[in-house]
């Protein structure tokens, strides 16, 4: 019976694990060392994570995550990219936009109200949770 139980559960395991990995189908981007522009706010344990994915074909995966196990959720859109503003495009979820600030040799990515704040000494906080230049293609 203890056997039987085991089989069963691993078979549940593997059918879940199998099913996830389809999950994006076929329109997905390419693999992240493809990407362009990568911009991270390297988050997860003291404030929530966010990742965004810029690909050539105009493609964007926005990740949000934490350090929780299995707490990753990506989301797919297009971009529109200029030298200062970044617009992501999620559909019927509208579109958002965010503004590159340099501080300190530091490229941020942040919203309207954030442009001028973000350059104030007192903001490290903010600097500290808002998305940063990762890798450029």
């Amino acid at each position: 019976m203890k056997f039987l139980l085991a089989g069963i559960f691993s078979i549940a395991i593997l059918a879940i694990c199998g099913c996830s990995s389809f999950s994006r189908g076929d329109s997905t981007p390419a693999q992240k060392s493809s990407a362009i522009l990568i911009l991270d706010n390297n988050g997860g344990y003291s404030h929530p994570g966010r990742e965004l994915q810029l690909f050539q074909n105009g493609q964007v995966i926005d990740t949000r995550y934490t350090d929780v196990i299995g707490d990753r959720r990506d989301r797919f859109g297009t971009y529109q990219i200029t030298e200062n503003n970044l617009t992501l495009k999620f559909g019927d979820r509208g579109n958002e936009t965010l503004y590159k600030v340099r501080f300190d040799d530091t490229d941020f990515w942040v919203y309207s109200n954030e442009v001028k704040k973000i350059q104030r000494k007192d903001s490290e906080w903010l600097r500290q949770t808002s998305l940063k230049t990762k890798i450029q293609g």
